[in-house]
């Protein structure tokens, strides 16, 4: 989400593309830009994303790819491994 993307320093442009998409919940308003990151051994640049909603934010199988890794929810980590 918006709030999260602050956090680290990026922010959604204004003439980012809107759309709407749909859960649970409802539908909310979205936005999708293009941004460079990285997690772990991970390295993507011009790599799209979906901006909205409140609930959070999720990295995707997308982002991933065909990488390893274990989630360590005690120390609130991934652990990649090949």
């Amino acid at each position: 989400n918006a709030d999260d993307l602050a956090k680290i320093g990026i922010r959604v442009p204004d003439d980012a593309p809107v759309s709407t998409a749909s859960g649970v919940g409802g539908s909310f308003s979205v936005r999708t830009m293009n941004v460079e990151c990285r997690l772990g051994p991970i390295w993507r640049k011009d790599f799209p994303i979906t901006v909205g909603g409140s609930a959070g934010s999720a990295v995707g199988q997308d982002f991933l790819g065909d990488k390893r890794f274990t989630i360590d929810r005690e120390r609130n980590l991934m652990r990649f491994f090949h």
